[in-house]
């Protein structure tokens, strides 16, 4: 049966009946055939509720709004900062607006759809809110803030009285030059520009720039600008790429116009459109996310040469000093500058007057990039706290890509390793420059049939390894051919949760480094030592990834490890990999052998104290399942607390940990907190109950064990002041026992359904008692 479900992934498109037909199978002849239905085949609890298998049809399951504000909150660490993400997947697109210049009265309740996905995604799930989602179309259209998307999008942060911060998507390709009219450049009267379409309106990918009769800034000489062979045709980047551009220094100051253009569109918002952002709201502005899929590479012919050698001016520009004839690297220089002139055209302008702290990150910069030298383009990223943000692209359209090199447009994690060893340690050319940080675009695929691209658990597990590997936030991103927005709006949360986990691996991220694995990169093109990051259990489908911390003090690795382990499927077929395996893997001399879940099992191990070798999971509530079907319980390990600070009254301890020689069996550990001493500040868990409609109505059960009887106070703090206090006092098996802190009844009723934030504390008033898990679960009663 797999057979045909591979057969089905296979295919770049999949008519919504191809999951109605029929499928049979045969053991000796045709003649014996059994009908397979698609819920044999596929979980249906991968997918949303009230979406049928093989219908691509997603009227019956929840508008995204509705399904994102009943998913389980992430659990942030409080007190670490992580960066907001930047959602390209685009809220207009979660709210079925298509065309987001004009819709119809009726359509009213889409952008109020997208607006509170917006406010959603910046309240809990630590995303930007967009002004814009895309400048470089659509930006003119600011005159009705009730049909506008834009204009709502600004009325919205004008009177919400909300201060969440503000970011943009600029599409530089998009950029129409005939909007400039300054006291320098007017492109208002360029013919060449007024009667062209779409990209041909941006310099620097317009093909029209050249003319028998110039007319600067509208036209320059033929063959002033654009590259030419001796034969006087213009060189083209490649055969997919037939936009040329020109990397002379001479030509620097054409291409920027286009950051005038960007101004005007941004003046819009800023300054003279109806609907603008208030100059409070403007010194909100923290992100301005960039396309720049513009100044492609040249590459080589296929004698190996460049194809920019066969121009004389070009090549002659690229004999001097740093160059000394290397065309790749004059060209990647002419690209950074142009990126760069553009970019800081923008941060400087006074007529926009941003404030100083704004970021300004270009797409797909890093170790791979699109041909040009990484040294040159990671130069174009504003720095943030004092590091580049590499942003490499993860699309991963199909299951079994998760693993692969390059595939046309998908990157899996091969690529991906390649990228970040070229970014942090040898970019190929012997420059090490330590770019420890990265902020990935990623997509979990966006066919129209949900059938055939990674279902939520597989994409989880990936995105925390991906974590692991230095990822501080997320760019979300979705192609725009999907017109099903709830079909897809799980992908801005998944994202999140593996931020999150992020969160309480920070030291791990900023001082300790990912750990090379013991599974070289495949490819003829790569020498067998390039490290995958990957530890090799002996299956090819577990994703395993760990991270050494360091004492960032003494600058010197530690013995505590952040691993991340993680079963992938080569198909949708249900039956394609185990839920839960275990794996066993070598790290530092050790043979460990430990769980590893299809959406990833992420673990603290930690043997800095040989006495106290210490063993436990952040991440055991996450579930395989799509989130419509996480449970409404809330549930803690009672060693990943809320605490920004723990002190010394209570540490973390493990037992089950079973050793024989250098094996070691994580497989039945057991972690939970033991007290030292009678603490001063209790334990501290965070609740976010979700605006889903079910009734906040929770018991509260505390898993634990005494060496006596023993007693914990037990407070639920509510952010808006309310307070409920109880004290358990049986607790008194020396085993592990579930213990109902109000027996028989719900213990808290009527908990905000508006996502309001609870502290549940936890304060022993001995140190007989130790704590191993906590849960709400939701009342019977």
């Amino acid at each position: 049966m797999r057979f045909y479900l591979n057969l089905l992934q296979q295919k770049k498109r999949c008519s919504s009946l191809l999951f109605l037909i029929l499928f049979f199978y045969h053991h000796n002849s045709f003649s014996q055939v059994s009908v397979i239905k698609p819920d044999e085949i596929l979980d249906v609890l991968e997918f949303p509720k009230g979406y049928f298998l093989g219908t691509n049809n997603y009227s019956k399951c929840a508008k995204s709004i509705d399904q994102i504000r009943a998913y389980p909150v992430p659990r942030f660490m409080p007190g670490v900062d992580m960066l907001r993400n930047m959602n390209w997947v685009k809220s207009m697109w979660m709210a079925e607006i298509i065309n987001h210049n004009v819709l119809q009265p009726i359509h009213q309740y889409k952008i109020e759809d997208a607006i509170a996905i917006q406010n959603e995604l910046a309240e809990n799930w630590n995303y930007y809110f967009n002004f814009n989602e895309n400048i470089g179309g659509g930006y003119l259209k600011l005159n009705d803030k009730s049909s506008m998307v834009n204009a709502a999008f600004i009325n919205d942060i004008n009177t919400s009285g909300k201060n969440y911060p503000l970011a943009c998507i600029t599409y530089r390709r998009g950029l129409d030059i005939t909007t400039v009219k300054t006291k320098d450049r007017d492109y208002t009267q360029c013919q060449n520009f007024l009667a062209a379409k779409g990209v041909q309106r941006c310099l620097i990918v317009s093909q029209k720039l050249e003319s028998d009769n110039p007319a600067p800034p509208c036209t320059y000489p033929t063959g002033s600008v654009y590259p030419r062979d001796v034969n006087g045709n213009k060189i083209s980047p490649g055969k997919s790429s037939p936009n040329s551009w020109s990397p002379l220094e001479s030509n620097r100051k054409i291409y920027l116009g286009d950051a005038m253009a960007l101004e005007t569109a941004f003046d819009k918002f800023f300054n003279t459109g109806r609907f603008h952002l208030s100059p409070a709201a403007r010194q909100r502005v923290a992100m301005i996310s960039e396309n720049n899929e513009v100044a492609v590479h040249y590459g080589s012919k296929q004698d190996g040469r460049s194809r920019l050698d066969e121009d004389k001016t070009i090549f002659k520009a690229a004999q001097v000093a740093p160059y000394k004839g290397d065309l790749e690297l004059y060209q990647s220089v002419a690209k950074k500058h142009i990126d760069n002139d553009y970019r800081d055209y923008i941060l400087n302008s006074k007529i926009l007057n941003l404030p100083s702290s704004v970021n300004f990150l270009n797409y797909a910069v890093n170790g791979f990039g699109m041909g040009h030298l990484y040294q040159q383009t990671r130069e174009t990223q504003k720095l943030i706290n004092g590091n580049v943000y590499t942003t490499p692209d993860l699309y991963i359209n199909r299951p079994k890509l998760w693993s692969e090199m390059h595939v046309g447009a998908n990157h899996g994690w091969q690529w991906f390793a390649v990228a970040r060893y070229r970014e942090i340690y040898d970019d190929g050319y012997g420059h090490a420059f330590n770019d420890k940080w990265c902020a990935p675009y990623v997509s979990a695929g966006y066919s129209t049939n949900a059938e055939l691209t990674m279902r939520p658990g597989q994409y989880l597990g990936f995105l925390k390894a991906v974590v692991l590997q230095g990822a501080g936030f997320f760019h979300p991103f979705m192609e725009n051919n999907i017109k099903q927005g709830n079909s897809f709006c799980w992908q801005v949360a998944t994202p999140v949760y593996a931020q999150a986990i992020g969160s309480r691996l920070y030291h791990f991220l900023e001082y300790g480094k990912s750990l090379f694995g013991d599974m070289p990169v495949k490819g003829k093109k790569f020498n067998k030592s390039m490290p995958s990051f990957r530890f090799n259990s002996g299956d090819e489908n577990h994703l395993i990834v760990v991270r050494q911390d360091e004492d960032e003090v003494k600058h010197i690795p530690i013995n505590r490890y952040a691993i991340v382990g993680s079963i992938m499927k080569n198909s949708n077929d249900k039956n394609d990999s185990p839920m839960e395996a275990n794996a066993t893997f070598t790290l530092n001399k050790q043979q460990l052998t430990m769980p590893v879940r299809r959406q990833g099992s992420t673990y603290i191990y930690d043997y800095t104290d040989k006495n106290n070798v210490v063993f436990y999971q952040l991440d055991k509530w996450h579930q395989y399942e799509h989130p419509d079907y996480w449970t409404k319980n809330i549930e803690f390990e009672a060693e990943v607390f809320d605490n920004t600070k723990s002190g010394d009254d209570w540490k973390i301890k493990s037992e089950g940990i079973e050793v024989s020689g250098t094996r070691i069996d994580l497989t039945n550990v057991t972690s939970y907190i033991h007290f030292n001493k009678v603490p001063v500040s209790p334990l501290v868990y965070i609740v976010q109950p979700r605006n889903d409609g079910f009734k906040n109505n929770y018991s509260l059960l505390i898993r634990a064990r005494a060496s006596a009887t023993g007693s914990i106070v037990i407070t639920l703090k509510s952010e808006k002041g309310k307070e409920f206090t109880y004290q358990l006092t049986n607790v008194n098996s020396k085993n592990w026992a579930w213990y109902e802190v109000t027996p028989g009844k719900t213990t808290y009723s009527d908990l905000s359904d508006n996502d309001v934030h609870y502290e549940l504390q936890l304060l022993p008033v001995n140190t007989n008692i130790e704590i191993d898990a906590i849960r709400l679960e939701v009342s019977k009663f």
